[in-house]
Formats: structure tokens, sequence, C-alpha cells
């Protein structure tokens, strides 16, 4: 399967799920909490991902790509996870250069309000066999100015 292809969207979203997203404040690596209101106004484009989900493991190098690219553009993972350790050795690991915040317990409430009823990224079981694979579905990406 090749890698997903990360398209800039020059239109603005909005609406009650752009309400939502810039309503959060999110912990950074660190422990630093971050209000996502302090980038209003700027072009976004914020992925919602987890170490376990294979199509995010395969999308991470085109959003590093997508963000060296186009610099007028603001790129933030927002790792479903709860532990800061287990995310830096990751995003060490995958070279990640963009901003990445925890989501923990808020992730799949906010999913959820931004219009993803199923709140949360598709993922793929490899210990299960095809036949009982989970479906992945399209996947939690929101591009906003």
């Amino acid at each position: 399967m090749s890698a997903p292809t990360v398209e800039i969207l020059r239109a603005p979203v909005s609406g009650p799920d752009v309400a939502a997203l810039f309503a959060a404040t999110l912990p950074d690596l660190d422990g630093r909490p971050r209000s996502l209101a302090e980038l209003r106004g700027r072009p976004l484009l914020v992925n919602f991902w987890a170490r376990w989900c294979v199509p995010c493991r395969r999308e991470i190098p085109e959003l590093i790509r997508a963000g060296r690219r186009h610099p007028e553009v603001t790129v933030v993972g927002i790792a479903l996870e709860e532990s800061p350790e287990a995310v830096r050795e990751f995003a060490r690991a995958y070279e990640i250069d963009y901003r990445v915040l925890l989501a923990g317990a808020q992730g799949l409430p906010l999913l959820a309000a931004l219009g993803d009823p199923a709140g949360g990224p598709p993922f793929e079981r490899p210990a299960l066999s095809r036949s009982h694979r989970s479906t992945p579905r399209a996947h939690s990406r929101h591009c906003v100015h």
C-alpha cells in the first residue's frame, strides 16, 4: 500500500467542530499545557494518531513532508495517548518535527465533537486474521484556518 497523500486545503473550515478544537488545552511532550486557541487564525493541519495505529504510522512521513513543503501551515499531531515518555520516544524514532500534543482522556470526546462518531483513528490488528480484522475507515484529520 502506498503512503497517503496530504492535500493542503485553502478554504477555512468553520462550525461547532472548530470551536471544540480551539476550546481544547492539551499537554505537549514536556507536560506543559498548550491551548489550541493560540493557533487560531493560522492555517492548520491537525492529525489525530496513536502509536499502535498502522495507518497513522504510514502517514507520518507524509505529514512531515507536507509541513516542510508548506511552512505557512502549522502541523499539529494529537496523540491519543497518555504517556509522554512513550510518545516522545515514538516521535524521535519517526523523526516527527511538528508539534505533538497528548490528548489522553480528552481524545475520544474531542474526536466525537469534531464529528467522528467512531471516536478514534482507523486501526489494524495484526494478530487477527484478515477475515476478522476491523475495517479501516476515513482517517481523523482536520484541516482548518
